[in-house]
């Protein structure tokens, strides 16, 4: 899952290369706050020549030339210019970058608590920094292998990234809908107000939606970057707090995902790829809606036809029924 976090900072790097708005990424990033030591390096020179007033083209090529790295060419700089997300995006990506250093940062608190906990003679207090240090590690196990980074992969995702993703000309009905939300996400106010995700036949389709629906609502910036890390920050809470989505119970409206389904990031991006016409989601969206609505009607008319089918436990083989009791009848005293 390190693509997202390469992808992120590849794109404030990419903002920073293109001479964008630079405020809202210098002011709460170090470049110690990159996952990819080719990334940070980059991001040092670029601070480094703030105050030379380079034009982006000059910038690159400065960069390019003062590092000296075989990974960083003009051309390269180049293309993370030209793929820079908007200021907005730009803003969340930052904190993406953020949340995955902090992660990367906290997998070693743990240790110091430990090593507390041994020498201590409290055992109330031996019994605190356990527990602290048991919660950092289980915190640790879920999250860091989002946040984590090879250092030595390629920075170069241009092919690699075009490579896994495969856009097809047709989508199915669920997927209209949510390619529907990704691209026009101004319509998420009105679909979430009546769209239920129990409409939704799997847990990837069932949490994208919610959450390109939920981030649309809010007016936040979309696209697959920001999803797919939403989706998968979900995924790691809810696995945190003893809730396994991957594996609830398919009886709860939709099936359960397979190791072979496609990756979160790839099947976002297909989505976002592939055109759709603006209104989609609320014409698909209904009648999904109304076949989840029919479907359920169906199942309860069929649960109650059951139940009432049993026989009354009275009348059951080999269970007697209560004698019935007579009525009192007032006996005349007799008179000595």
């Amino acid at each position: 899952m390190s693509e997202l976090i390469m992808r992120a900072e590849q794109g404030v790097l990419g903002v920073m290369l293109a001479g964008g708005d630079q405020p809202s990424i210098r002011d709460h990033l170090t470049s110690s706050d990159f996952g990819h030591p080719v990334h940070a390096a980059v991001y040092s020179a670029l601070r480094d020549l703030e105050g030379a007033d380079l034009p982006p083209e000059r910038l690159r090529a400065v960069v390019a030339s003062t590092l000296e790295l075989p990974e960083v060419s003009e051309q390269w700089l180049t293309e993370l210019a030209e793929r820079a997300p908007d200021h907005y995006r730009a803003q969340t990506y930052t904190r993406i970058v953020i949340d995955a250093a902090f992660t990367r940062e906290t997998a070693d608190w743990a240790a110091p608590y430990r090593d507390a906990a041994a020498t201590t003679t409290d055992p109330v207090g031996r019994e605190h920094l356990l527990r602290v240090s048991d919660a950092l590690d289980a915190q640790t196990e879920v999250f860091l292998p989002t946040a984590a980074i090879d250092h030595e992969r390629t920075v170069d995702l241009t092919t690699s990234g075009r490579a896994t993703v495969e856009i097809t000309s047709e989508l199915g009905r669920e997927d209209l809908v949510i390619a529907d939300l990704l691209q026009h996400p101004d319509q998420a106010r009105e679909v979430a107000a009546w769209l239920d995700s129990a409409v939704f036949t799997s847990e990837q389709r069932r949490l994208v939606f919610e959450i390109t629906a939920s981030t649309g609502y809010d007016g936040d910036p979309i696209d697959a970057v920001i999803i797919a890390w939403q989706v998968d920050r979900e995924r790691q809470t809810a696995h945190l707090w003893g809730e396994r989505t991957q594996e609830r119970d398919p009886g709860a409206g939709w099936a359960v995902d397979g190791p072979d389904v496609e990756a979160d990031f790839a099947y976002v991006t297909r989505l976002e790829r592939t055109t759709v016409t603006r209104g989609t989601a609320v014409v698909v969206g209904r009648e999904l809606l109304i076949a989840h609505v029919q479907t359920e009607i169906h199942a309860s008319t069929t649960t109650i036809s059951a139940q009432a089918r049993v026989v009354p436990t009275a009348q059951q083989v080999g269970v007697e029924p209560p004698m019935p009791i007579a009525p009192t009848v007032d006996q005349p005293q007799i008179e000595r």
